[in-house]
């Protein structure tokens, strides 16, 4: 018998990931026009600026019982990469069925 649990725990991993992997183009773009990305912060569920100077760009909504835990930027002139963590909260703390 397969676990439905684990399912759900794929798909919102799946689901996170895309909502991360859509915002990446803007974020090269915020560094090719000489802006700076702006770490999601730890805590929220998305909706905060990711290009200083703003571009009208905003971090991605995650899926429900995932947030953002931390960022980091590493690297120097053209190699700069941006590490971003989500985490995700069991599913009984957000009233999964």
């Amino acid at each position: 018998m397969v676990g439905i649990g684990n399912q759900r725990k794929k798909a919102r991993t799946t689901a996170a990931l895309e909502s991360i992997r859509s915002v990446m183009p803007y974020s090269v773009d915020c560094f090719v026009r000489g802006g700076t990305t702006i770490k999601p912060t730890v805590g929220n569920t998305g909706g905060s600026d990711v290009c200083n100077p703003a571009s009208g760009i905003t971090w991605p909504a995650l899926p429900k019982g995932c947030v953002y835990a931390g960022a980091g930027t590493f690297g120097s002139g053209g190699d700069v990469q941006v590490a971003i963590v989500i985490k995700m909260e069991p599913e009984a703390e957000f009233g999964a069925t």
